[in-house]
């Protein structure tokens, strides 16, 4: 793969991500996740080392997190990256 195809492949998630955010698919596919398992905000704030006012905003779709915050959480829930900005079914 070329250092080309590599940027291509950034951008085009960073697209995603943006636009993504833009319709709060993040924060609905997030506010789903916690609640099936049984997580209060607060609880899944001291998990991810954030305030529970952060998962709040990123629920609400008000703030956004960043891409290294997004990662984590994926693995913490043991989803893609895709399936969180909503570029990946159910």
């Amino acid at each position: 793969m070329t250092i080309v195809q590599i940027w291509a492949i950034t951008l085009q998630q960073k697209i995603y991500y943006n636009k993504n955010m833009k319709d709060n698919i993040f924060g609905k596919k997030l506010n789903y996740l916690r609640t099936e398992k049984g997580l209060t905000q607060k609880t899944l704030g001291k998990a991810l080392h954030v305030s529970q006012r952060a998962i709040s905003y990123w629920e609400d779709g008000s703030r956004e997190p960043n891409i290294d915050t997004v990662i984590i959480i994926s693995l913490f829930f043991n989803v893609t990256v895709d399936y969180l900005l909503g570029n990946e079914d159910d």
